[in-house]
């Protein structure tokens, strides 16, 4: 926090009516955020990666802690310089999580899901979001997630097939 405290005072990377500052974290979110996001009004300027990781490791820092209005800022100045990133949103979504604000963490990872770009991040959030429904007690909303995030075969399938099995095995009116 000591480091980030004078570029923050400083205000060194606050949008103005020429310029907008934003972090990238792939070419996908690029394209994405040239797309649907970008006004083409004002000059794109990019944020370095150390800013952006120190607001992310500041963040789960401070959620570690349960000093969740500090966790929350942090995410929040993620997603502001980052609108696209799935990344960015999951970290307010864990924030939320830890604050047993499960229905503002499912609305959250509903409105990022259209920003998904690649096959990691929309298996990304149908997974968290299969968690969530699960956890609102909407479990045949959470088998529906868990198996659309099956379909993009990435790193977390196992993970999503144990915890879809565990939900299935709990309820014998749940089915694939």
């Amino acid at each position: 926090s000591e480091a980030l405290a004078p570029i923050q005072s400083l205000g060194a990377y606050l949008d103005d009516s020429d310029t907008v500052y934003r972090y990238f974290g792939s070419v996908s979110e690029r394209i994405r955020f040239n797309l649907d996001i970008d006004d083409h009004r004002r000059a794109v300027r990019l944020v370095p990666d150390a800013y952006y990781n120190a607001l992310a490791n500041l963040s789960i820092a401070y959620d570690m802690l349960e000093v969740y209005d500090k966790a929350m800022a942090m995410a929040d100045e993620m997603g502001r310089i980052a609108p696209q990133s799935i990344h960015a949103a999951m970290r307010k979504v864990r924030v939320l999580e830890h604050q047993s604000r499960i229905y503002e963490a499912a609305d959250l990872i509903k409105s990022i899901l259209r920003y998904a770009s690649t096959p990691r991040d929309a298996a990304i959030c149908h997974y968290r979001l299969a968690f969530m429904e699960w956890k609102l007690g909407r479990e045949d909303l959470a088998v529906a997630c868990y198996q659309r995030s099956l379909t993009w075969d990435s790193e977390m399938a196992r993970e999503a097939r144990e915890e879809l099995d565990d939900l299935l095995n709990s309820d014998d009116n749940l089915h694939r």
